[in-house]
């Protein structure tokens, strides 16, 4: 990636949905992830979530604050598998070890990376809100199904699913 030129990622694994209602939010939300020089913004968890966060950068609509990962471990990972955008030089020389890349199983990788992230207290800003979640629904060691099913319900329209034709793009969401 870096030999093409790429700089920064995005990182979602496939339960993520995003929360935003309008297309305009995403819009700028990428503007702001190309523009910004912040090695890490977790995009999962608002500022609302922490307290006593400042803001390090503000562009238009977004403000990031500088939560670190003993923030997080207050009541959530230090470092997880959540979505988040991120400058592959910060994640190859800081957040992913070679302890992490030669764990056994993806158990003990994430006990890793959350171990090492807190003891470096790596910088996992956020934003005002929330963009995505996660909605842990599949396998055996999903939670709370009953409510993720209906927060699947009650913020999408899965009736393109009901068909048997492809859909070449989703339907558009009016603000």
């Amino acid at each position: 990636m870096k030999s093409a030129g790429i700089e920064r990622i995005v990182f979602l694994q496939d339960d993520v949905f995003s929360l935003q209602k309008c297309h305009e939010y995403y819009d700028g939300l990428a503007k702001f992830l190309m523009e910004t020089d912040i090695a890490m913004i977790n995009l999962e968890y608002g500022c609302s979530h922490f307290s006593g966060l400042n803001i390090i950068e503000s562009h238009n609509q977004f403000n990031a604050y500088g939560a670190r990962a003993t923030d997080f471990s207050k009541t959530l990972w230090g470092m997880d598998d959540g979505p988040y955008c991120a400058n592959l030089d910060f994640l190859l020389t800081t957040v992913y070890s070679a302890r992490y890349f030669s764990a056994g199983d993806i158990w003990t990788a994430e006990e890793i990376l959350r171990d090492e992230c807190v003891e470096k207290n790596i910088l996992r800003c956020v934003l005002d809100r929330p963009s995505f979640r996660r909605v842990n629904i599949v396998g055996p060691n999903s939670q709370n199904k009953e409510s993720e099913e209906l927060f699947l319900r009650d913020n999408f329209d899965f009736s393109v699913l009901n068909t048997r034709q492809t859909v070449a793009s989703p339907p558009a969401i009016h603000c």
